[in-house]
């Protein structure tokens, strides 16, 4: 880095986050693209179609088909938002536009979060949610508000670290998909469970536990969800007082409360 305060250097906080989910699914946010290089901001994934293994009989392949779909169509905003930020990174000056902010808001990976299933075997449900957390990686990595300013700045002051952090996700996304869309179409379709059962509040909790570890306090990107968080229901008292804690999510609190019509509402001591 040249001469001025880098930007994009992030801390961490302790908060409660909070999500309410509405019926089956859940709507959250996520981020995107790869960098050239560390300095040099992102650069596109191929366009993630892939193909649909053709089986006969169904499969749950036929239930995830929206969320193969909405994938797909996400893949494609993330590599338009990201030529967006890449073109306005110029050799002595970042200045993010309107439209450039526009694009990068359009690829958010919400309707992804909100087309996932509850019901699914582990395996499948872990393919599923890796595809998402490359989503959300590659979103997360591209809305950084600490890069994205809406006041221009000098190409000095930008941290290498800005945009860097979906590259991992950009690179392997196609690589997912197909391995998720391999697992569905060898899986039998998905028995939902209902609204107000413990498998809904679990894929609730692991879509945001995702969420939060790309965009909280320390966020920008760079969480893929490789392994599966682990959910241990266990009633353990919240230090302070207050409510006791419902069990932990990869060691981090939680308490999941449901209420129709709105559904799951998720509080993670996290970041």
């Amino acid at each position: 880095m040249a001469t001025g305060t880098p930007r994009g250097v992030h801390g961490w906080t302790l908060l409660v986050g909070l999500v309410a989910v509405a019926g089956l699914s859940v709507g959250l946010v996520a981020c995107g693209s790869s960098s050239k290089t560390a300095t040099d901001t992102t650069e596109s994934s191929a366009a993630g179609s892939g193909t649909t293994d053709t089986t006969a009989g169904p499969s749950a392949a036929d239930d995830l088909a929206p969320f193969f779909a909405a994938s797909v169509e996400v893949d494609q905003k993330l590599q338009v938002a990201a030529d967006a930020v890449n073109a306005r990174i110029g050799a002595d000056t970042v200045s993010f536009d309107q439209a450039t902010r526009d694009a990068i808001a359009a690829s958010s990976p919400d309707a992804v979060a909100a087309t996932i299933p509850a019901g699914m075997g582990p395996e499948l449900e872990q393919a599923v949610l890796l595809v998402y957390s490359d989503l959300v990686s590659r979103f997360q990595s591209l809305n950084d508000r600490l890069c994205v300013t809406e006041e221009p700045y000098p190409r000095s002051e930008l941290d290498p670290r800005c945009f860097a952090a979906g590259h991992v996700a950009a690179g392997r996304f196609d690589a997912d998909l197909a391995a998720a869309r391999a697992a569905a179409a060898a899986a039998p379709p998905v028995v939902v469970a209902a609204s107000d059962s413990r498998a809904a509040a679990e894929l609730a909790l692991r879509i945001y536990w995702t969420d939060l570890a790309n965009g909280c306090a320390a966020g920008g990107g760079g969480y893929l969800a490789t392994k599966p968080i682990v959910v241990v229901w266990k009633s353990e008292p919240q230090v302070g007082g207050g409510p006791p804690w419902d069990g932990r999510a990869d060691d981090l609190p939680f308490r999941a409360t449901y209420a129709a019509p709105t559904g799951w509402k998720i509080e993670l001591n996290a970041c």
